[in-house]
């Protein structure tokens, strides 16, 4: 009785703190859940708020700590970083992003239905119809050698031998063929208008503040290096890459 007379007091006491701390925790919220890592460990941050002295009217402010340090024996260092400062360091970074973003918009526009942009899609084409034909050929030279086999030109062993050379064959040629085809399908995808990362990009180029929903919008993850420093990592980002790397084909096709 007297354990759970302690229990019920604990209870309504941090039930009283949190109603107390409600509208101080309102503005102290963690913009980046299940978003936020350790860069070296890889485990996630825990976010902290704290009072910056004991006073009732202290004020407070909210950090992210390394949950590896906190909770594993520190098996890693805590890669502790103030939100304020989190916050706009990652502001900065998308800025940063949307500026780039919108001189390779300018770029682009310049670039599409381009001599260099027209030499890259007729050598796609044509390399993807040369493994087309020679896929082709192949098949119809192991059709011929499966025939002559039933046909008694060729014995078990020799054909074996035979087969397993076209059938090596015919599996670089498909392999070649996936990876021209899914070239083709991201250039066309990098150069097109509808470009997911651009638009993106350009969606929120007239962000200046950090809200949750900018967050969820554009930040794939944050990862934050030992002394506050950080790494991050927008969505769509393997199409920037790609279109970066587009850019400079269709530039040096000219």
């Amino acid at each position: 009785q007297k354990v759970r007379e302690m229990r019920n007091a604990a209870a309504r006491t941090r039930v009283e703190k949190m109603e107390r701390t409600e509208e101080i925790r309102a503005t102290l919220v963690n913009l980046f859940e299940d978003r936020i890592v350790c860069a070296d460990c890889g485990r996630k941050l825990y976010f902290h708020r704290k009072r910056v002295d004991k006073r009732k009217d202290g004020a407070w402010y909210a950090f992210y700590e390394c949950s590896s340090s906190v909770k594993r024996g520190n098996l890693c260092t805590p890669h502790y970083t103030r939100q304020d400062k989190l916050e706009a360091d990652v502001l900065a970074a998308i800025q940063l992003q949307v500026k780039a973003a919108l001189n390779y918009d300018k770029l682009l526009a310049k670039l599409r239905n381009s001599e260099g942009e027209r030499s890259i899609r007729d050598q796609q084409n044509a390399l993807i119809t040369s493994l087309n034909l020679k896929l082709s050929g192949v098949s119809k030279k192991r059709t011929r050698l499966y025939e002559d086999f039933t046909e008694g030109i060729l014995d078990e062993e020799e054909y074996a031998f035979a087969k397993k050379a076209y059938d090596e064959q015919y599996a670089d040629l498909s392999r070649r063929l996936d990876e021209a085809v899914q070239r083709k399908v991201k250039f066309a995808e990098a150069m097109s208008e509808d470009n997911k990362w651009l638009t993106l990009m350009k969606s929120v180029s007239g962000a200046e503040k950090l809200s949750q929903e900018l967050v969820d919008e554009s930040v794939e993850l944050v990862k934050v290096h030992e002394g506050g420093s950080i790494e991050l990592v927008m969505k769509y980002g393997d199409i920037y890459a790609l279109t970066v790397q587009s850019i400079k084909e269709v530039q040096e096709a000219m």
